[in-house]
């Protein structure tokens, strides 16, 4: 087993950033018709103002607030004598920028309670609320609650303040611009990392258009975005945006500002995740010397930079100085936040690492303990053995860190030091605790984006989990902890996209009007042509600055907000909708074990940085199978999938039995009248072809003929499930499906556009740039551009039409579209009717923009088409289906991206999504006239038996009785996912 003290901190070392929030100085206002006694009064008021205005542009905001409280005692005096409405608009917007100057010195309270909500209460009084100085207090409130860790309060302020300047000032405004950073800051704070970039790029698109490419706020939203690329990993991107950042702000202001020193402070950030600790150091000491410069040795910016160099040496493990920084911070922010702010959480947990790498876990316990009192406000606990209250702490994201470095030392303790029963089993339910907080927090994020990085940042969590409940197993032989672990590794398992099933579902049940699911799909339709629209340009090059590219981002920002606020509206109007959308559960074994028939076993797997879990489930046994990772395992496995697509015999027989010992053999004994297995891979596994595993060793010098090597798949039917939760739900709707048949419905739809070798088969110009080139095979169902032609599939067409043939002569409708007919619209208008849907063509396999991979329908000479004649990835999660099988008959129709938490992102995911029980797809490139031979032969089966992994194994068994198509390579390459 891992040793927590050496494995896991390096997960825990996520650290905040600081988001630098621009506001505009004082406009400045014309001199207002006075009395004459009241001139003189007035023209000193606005010479002070001017001076305030000096000061702060120098950052010295003592002497700034000093001249503004003159000024306002000057307008206070006019207003008591006149009365009149510019007198107090006056007043409330100098009030407004003091509150705002004693902000940026950390003096918080005093600003909101001796300033800001004096200002709004007499604003809203004398001005009324539409008027541009309330707006600007909603702003100062918003970044004050932000700044004090109150987020959703600040949210709140910040969109008052938004929607008035917008109705006051149009959209396109410097001052609205504001408010989309302000925004953008809290989603970042929440780590709704993608809903940030949102607001930080809608805001960048306005400043650069009303300001210039040089404009200091233009340069601190180059700032905020290139945190959004540090947090999420792209170091590089991150560093470009921030030099960009700091270009602008030294040209302005020069070396000495407070802005330049908070780029110098997320610079070293940066270097500092990227391993350069000597660059992170020289940049966090060119911040300290500007800071205490300009604000002397006690600002929350400079705690910021000493919180940072603290954890940077704790890197270094230099720990006596990891904790000297890290305790002038942790005085700094005591002073100004209070008891209770996230950053103070932060650096104190930071402080338990230090003493926890140390061993001393005495000191790091009590800093971890003291890092949730700092979270949970009103909960003041030393006793270790309690966890607080979840439902409202100051930041999701930290406490989620604190209770992971919680559990971790409490394991910890338990192995290296107390043997004592009741920290383990405290370890445990804090996971617990932990767990159920990365539930909420993925149902609280509203970019989907964001849920998919929140599941990869908290796959170490779910792994520890499983660590520390098969520990209590074996120490208790409790069969509870045993299931637990089993829950945790369902959690891995693609969270976001069975939380979009259970919110589809929950639509259904909620009685909402058809007029508002239309509604809604309407929007989701629009906004992800957008968004697809855009990704084609940024995938061909398309600099960010040009005016289609800025277009795309402005018409994706307002439909993506119009959409949040719709299903703000539905989730509010529908409260049964809001209770079931948000009640999210994972497959109990028991649950799973009375949908598996007598002679099936369902193996979900779990790939750890040191072992592989193997859950094996039948109708009467649950276990769970350890295995140890030797060295060779990744490599083994990557080898044995190239192995089977090169057609490297040796290297296949060699790997294919060693992972078959290592992820098969150990649960034999479970298997003895197994016939059909449910595979549901992690990791790396999803690219396996289970089927393909040679069950003996093959002696050197004795292949012999290749249809007699011992296969897996000669002795039971495999098929594949994205998560065991997954399968129960497809299962529950399939028994659902067959309770009320559908007797309108049509039983088969094929496309096969050929794409015949003449001059109808030209490309488009228009989507040249979208195609990937994968191979150069001609009978390979890839994309390979030869001048602005597809490959012809020869084989297709007859692979459809045989099909066609076989469904009529059982006397059920079927229709083959083929050639020009085979197009994208038909596809979209028919395919809801079907209950078998089959797609013969290219496919693209995008690994890096996995919403870009697609399907090749025919090509239209019609450019004013509404369709480009490729069906995205993005773009089948729109269909409307009622599909019991979908065969998707392409080149790696079932790769994409590998990303932790979610599983393979490929195509088959937005078929499951949009009604389809059941989807074969590919694991490779794959031959025309093979895959004709083994589509026929499947379908000819499947009609008979009514199970799609019998007749998927027996057309592959037939295969391989010939020896031209007996290697894997042939016929390995499709699986089925689903039952």
């Amino acid at each position: 087993m891992d040793d927590p003290a050496q494995n896991t901190y390096n997960i825990l070392k996520n650290r905040i950033y600081f988001l630098f929030i621009f506001l505009g100085l004082c406009h400045s206002n014309p001199i207002m018709a006075f009395p004459d006694n009241s001139k003189s009064d007035t023209l000193q008021a606005n010479i002070y103002c001017q001076m305030a205005d000096q000061f702060a542009q120098q950052t010295v905001f003592d002497s700034s607030i000093y001249y503004m409280e003159k000024a306002a005692d000057i307008y206070k005096r006019l207003c008591d004598r006149y009365d009149e409405s510019y007198l107090w608009a006056k007043y409330v917007h100098i009030m407004n920028r003091i509150g705002d100057n004693m902000r940026f010195q950390g003096k918080y309270d005093e600003a909101m309670d001796n300033y800001l909500k004096q200002a709004l209460h007499i604003g809203l009084d004398k001005l009324g609320e539409d008027d541009p100085v309330i707006a600007r207090i909603y702003n100062n409130m918003g970044i004050i609650y932000s700044s004090k860790g109150y987020y959703d309060k600040s949210l709140e302020y910040h969109e008052k303040a938004l929607s008035l300047k917008i109705k006051v000032l149009g959209e396109l405004n410097s001052s609205v611009a504001i408010s989309y950073v302000n925004i953008g800051n809290n989603y970042w704070f929440k780590s709704d990392y993608d809903k940030a970039l949102e607001y930080y790029t809608n805001a960048l698109n306005v400043q650069k258009e009303i300001l210039g490419e040089n404009h200091v706020a233009v340069g601190n939203c180059y700032n905020n975005i290139g945190m959004i690329y540090g947090a999420k990993g792209d170091h590089e991107k991150s560093l470009h945006y921030f030099l960009k950042a700091l270009e602008i702000k030294q040209s302005a202001w020069g070396e000495n500002h407070l802005s330049v020193a908070i780029t110098y402070n997320n610079i070293g950030l940066i270097y500092e995740l990227m391993g350069a600790c000597d660059n992170a150091l020289l940049y966090f000491k060119k911040a300290e010397a500007v800071i205490i410069q300009l604000m002397g040795d006690n600002h929350p910016e400079l705690a910021n930079v000493y919180q940072h160099v603290g954890n940077t040496y704790i890197n270094l493990e230099n720990y006596s100085l990891a904790l000297e920084y890290l305790t002038k911070a942790l005085a700094i922010q005591e002073q100004k936040y209070g008891e209770y702010h996230p950053f103070i959480a932060n650096t104190i947990r930071l402080m338990g690492e230090a003493y926890f790498r140390q061993r001393d876990f005495l000191m790091a316990m009590e800093c971890t303990q003291h890092a949730l009192n700092a979270l949970v406000p009103k909960y003041d606990r030393t006793d270790v053995y309690h966890n607080p209250d979840i439902s409202n702490p100051l930041s999701d994201l930290e406490l989620m860190k604190a209770l992971h470095q919680k559990a971790i030392l409490l394991h910890s303790i338990y192995k290296l030091q107390s043997h004592n029963s009741k920290d383990i089993e405290m370890s445990l339910a804090t996971f617990q605790v932990v767990v159920e907080l990365i539930d909420h927090m993925r149902t609280s994020y509203k970019a989907e984006g964001s849920k998919i990085f929140l599941g990869e940042q908290a796959q170490q969590i779910y792994a520890d989990a499983i660590q520390v409940a098969m520990s209590l197993y074996r120490i208790t032989g409790n069969d509870e902890y045993k299931e637990q672990a089993f829950q945790f590794c369902e959690k891995t398992k693609s969270g976001v996209l069975l939380n979009s099933l259970h919110d589809a579902q929950s639509r259904q049940f909620a009685e909402i009007p058809d007029s508002l699911l239309e509604k809604e799909k309407e929007l989701k339709i629009e906004l992800t042509f957008n968004k697809t629209q855009r990704q084609l340009l940024i995938e061909n090059g398309m600099v960010p600055d040009s005016l289609k590219l800025k277009k795309l981002d402005a018409a994706c920002f307002a439909l993506s907000t119009e959409y949040d606020s719709f299903i703000e509206y539905i989730e509010t109007s529908y409260p049964k909708y809001y209770r079931l959308k948000y009640q999210t559960k994972v497959a109990a074994v028991e649950e799973l074990q009375t949908m598996l028939s007598v002679h099936t076993a369902l193996v979900d797997y779990f790939v750890a940085d040191s072992v592989v879990y193997n859950f094996v489930i039948s109708r009467d046994t649950f276990d769970v199978i350890v295995m140890k990772k030797d060295t060779n395992f990744l490599q083994m496995t990557e080898n044995c999938v190239t192995a089977i697509r090169k057609v490297e015999v040796e290297q296949y027989a060699e790997t294919s039995f060693y992972l078959y010992q290592k992820l098969i053999e150990p649960m034999n004994c479970y298997l003895d009248s197994i016939t059909t297995l449910i595979i549901i891979p992690h990791d790396i596994l999803y690219t396996l072809p289970f089927e393909a595993l040679l069950t003996k060793q093959v002696q050197d010098g004795k292949k012999g003929s290749l249809t007699h090597l011992n296969y897996l798949i000669n002795s039971v039917n495999i098929s594949y499930n994205y998560s065991s939760t997954l399968y129960m739900y497809c299962m529950k709707e399939m028994q659902g499906a067959n309770s009320s048949v559908n007797v309108n419905q049509r039983a088969f739809i094929g496309f096969a556009p050929v794409f015949q070798n003449d001059e109808k088969s030209n490309i488009q110009p228009r989507n040249l740039a979208d195609l990937k080139v994968l191979g150069n095979d001609s009978d390979n169902r890839a994309i390979d551009i030869n001048g602005k032609r597809y490959h012809e599939l020869t084989y297709s067409e007859a692979e459809v039409r045989e099909i066609v043939r076989l469904f009529e002569n059982r006397h059920q409708q079927a229709h083959g579209y083929l050639h020009d007919e085979a197009s994208e619209g038909n596809f979209k208008s028919n395919v809801g009717l079907y209950r078998y849907i089959h797609i013969a063509t290219h496919g693209i396999m995008n690994e890096t923009t996995p919403r870009l991979s697609g399907l090749i329908f025919s090509q239209l000479a019609d450019t004013n088409s509404t369709e480009d004649g490729i069906l995205y990835a993005c773009e089948t999660y729109n269909l409307d289906l009622n599909a019991d099988l979908v065969v998707l008959s392409s080149c790696e129709s079932g790769i994409g991206k590998l990303v932790k938490g979610e599983g393979m992102m490929a195509l088959t995911r937005g078929f499951l999504y949009s009604g389809a029980a059941n989807v074969v797809v590919s694991l490779w490139k794959v031959s025309d006239k093979q895959t004709s031979q083994l589509m026929i032969d499947f379908y000819r089966r499947a009609i008979n038996l009514s199970n799609y992994a019998e007749a998927l194994r027996a057309a592959k068994l037939k295969m391989i009785d010939n020896e031209a198509t007996a290697f894997p390579k042939s016929w390995s390459s499709f699986v089925l996912i689903g039952r």
